[in-house]
């Protein structure tokens, strides 16, 4: 009787001790997706802040400046394919507003005997901003034209470096208030860390570093933006994140990060699938079909084509952030 009774309080110490533990993994499961519980909870309802749109856009422009996989929005798109009629048109405004101008050019042809009228004429008519150029020098007259048709083809890193030292100031504005919306302390951090990695690989003027740590960065957008409420999902950012990192990584080319990261992603698409709207189905699936053929080409290792397929992937994000926006 005595043996049992101690068997039967052994079994029952036993079975307590085994309970304890399973509580407390419970609430450690929990906290592991915090922000994310919350802004589904719909306790965070404060519109996106600018500095966070401002510092998406600083990014997205530095790895455009370097051309990265990165495709501008529709509105930049039109803006940059508008450029060139516009400096063709810069190009000929001299000659259709001055139509002395234009008879002068003619009577260059036809008598070119009378140099010094032809000359004292053309110093005439350029505007102020034409005069920087000696008029006496025809030929090189057409090159400050030009100068401003080829500006892609100037030194990059002076359009990024002032682009980075914005970020600081961006990020020093937005990080108080991330904190008070409950960014843990871990995701400030490593953003700061991740910005100053940035910063000093800018430095070296590496183009492959900047590119992969740009993307890094932008890497803890999503994790922030649950923070805010946003029309547009956390998860898609988290899509684009993976999409560029496979493209970078393929073209390194490091296949098995490139692999892993296509294995991420259709997990973050998953996930953006399950709380997205029915209206968005046309475009998710566009998006879904150019995934796949993405995922294709990288196992196939071809590098030419992993650039454009990823641009399309690009693309298809941000017609799907555009729709969400509506």
């Amino acid at each position: 009787m005595l043996r049992l009774k101690t068997t039967l309080i052994r079994i029952f110490a036993v079975s307590l001790i085994i309970s304890l533990p399973i509580t407390g993994c419970g609430s450690k499961n929990n906290g592991q997706t915090g922000q994310q519980q919350s802004a589904q909870n719909g306790q965070n309802n404060e519109e996106v802040p600018k500095q966070l749109t401002d510092i998406e856009e600083s990014i997205e422009s530095i790895i455009t400046a370097l051309k990265g996989p990165s495709v501008p929005k529709d509105d930049e798109g039109s803006k940059n394919t508008a450029n060139p009629n516009e400096e063709d048109k810069e190009k000929n405004s001299p000659t259709d507003e001055s139509g002395n101008k234009n008879n002068q050019e003619g009577d260059k042809k036809s008598g070119e005997g009378s140099d010094q009228g032809g000359e004292s004429k053309d110093s005439e008519s350029p505007s102020p901003a034409q005069n920087t150029p000696s008029p006496k020098e025809g030929d090189t007259g057409n090159k400050p034209q030009s100068s401003p048709g080829k500006s892609p083809q100037q030194d990059p890193w002076t359009k990024i470096t002032p682009l980075v030292n914005r970020l600081h100031y961006q990020w020093n504005e937005l990080r108080p208030d991330a904190s008070s919306k409950g960014a843990s302390r871990e995701l400030t951090d490593n953003f700061s860390n991740s910005l100053n990695n940035l910063t000093n690989t800018i430095i070296t003027k590496n183009k492959e570093g900047t590119l992969m740590a740009s993307n890094k960065l932008y890497s803890y957008i999503p994790d922030i933006l649950y923070l805010y409420k946003s029309k547009t999902s956390p998860e898609l950012k988290r899509v684009k994140y993976y999409t560029r990192d496979a493209v970078l990584n393929s073209l390194t080319p490091n296949w098995s990060v490139a692999e892993a990261d296509i294995t991420s992603l259709k997990s973050s698409l998953s996930t953006f699938k399950n709380t997205t709207d029915k209206k968005l189905n046309e475009d998710v699936s566009k998006l879904d079909y150019s995934i796949s053929e993405l995922e294709k080409v990288i196992k196939d290792k071809n590098q030419p084509l992993i650039d454009i397929k990823g641009r399309v992937v690009l693309t298809n994000i941000n017609a799907l952030e555009k729709a969400s926006e509506k």
